[in-house]
């Protein structure tokens, strides 16, 4: 996969080695992230710029947890912080496998756990949508629920969020991971009334080369609440920036 070099273009060079997982399915973008950095989305409403996409990568994908392609880094960055989150509940969108969830599990104690997907794969892509398509990381319902089955306490709900929101209380750390400009958008806007005064909004696919309808509805969320995401700085780096808003 490329990574992304400053606030430049990504860097299309297909690396490979025992460090990095390459997704060799997902097509390099059609257009680079400069046209974006350039515009007027990101920038304005993204903090501390320089230094976090400069920041240099030093722990990529694990495979130690049930089936995730979540970065370890990025789920040791929201276990870290569920140590001294305040009360209330934590919420996945974008299940998948169940593997972030249940490292996430692990680590919320008598918390309320929640994890929405439609178990069909993605919906369909829409105009700012660069690489992904409808229909990739297809997981059944069945699958998840076994990747979960230590951890009887988290609910697990198909259909397309947020409409199938069943969500109770407050929010502590909600984690959206739906690579889709709409999906991404819906899902943080339906989330943001519902988070607790010191908690996250995590959005796993914002700054991915992949992804750039993700970080444009970041961008957009940013905008219109007038609140900038930030990137997590805490514990081990990632490959690519793990955006969060604070509440």
């Amino acid at each position: 996969m490329g990574a992304v070099k400053a606030h430049k273009a990504p860097v299309n060079a297909v690396r490979s080695g025992p460090d990095i997982a390459v997704e060799s399915r997902i097509p390099l973008p059609r257009k680079g992230l400069a046209e974006v950095n350039e515009g007027p989305f990101l920038y304005p409403f993204f903090a501390n710029r320089d230094s976090e996409i400069a920041r240099p990568a030093t722990l990529f994908w694990g495979r130690d947890v049930a089936e995730t392609i979540t970065e370890q880094g990025k789920l040791a960055h929201m276990c870290r912080f569920l140590a001294h989150a305040p009360p209330g509940a934590v919420v996945e969108v974008g299940v998948y496998q169940g593997g972030s969830l249940a490292r996430l599990a692990a680590h919320a104690g008598q918390r309320r756990v929640y994890g929405y997907d439609t178990f069909a794969g993605l919906p369909g892509a829409g105009p700012f949508d660069n690489c992904m398509r409808g229909g990739e990381f297809r997981a059944s319902l069945e699958e998840a629920t076994a990747n979960l089955a230590g951890f009887p306490g988290a609910r697990l709900v198909q259909g397309l969020y947020p409409a199938t929101d069943l969500t109770e209380g407050p929010v502590a750390l909600a984690h959206v991971d739906v690579d889709l400009y709409d999906s991404t958008y819906g899902a943080i806007s339906h989330l943001w009334p519902l988070m607790a005064q010191g908690g996250r909004l995590y959005c796993d696919d914002a700054l991915h080369h992949a992804c750039e309808g993700a970080t444009l509805a970041c961008c957009r969320v940013a905008h219109e609440r007038g609140r900038p995401f930030h990137v997590d700085r805490e514990g081990p780096a990632c490959f690519f920036p793990h955006c969060y808003f604070q509440f």
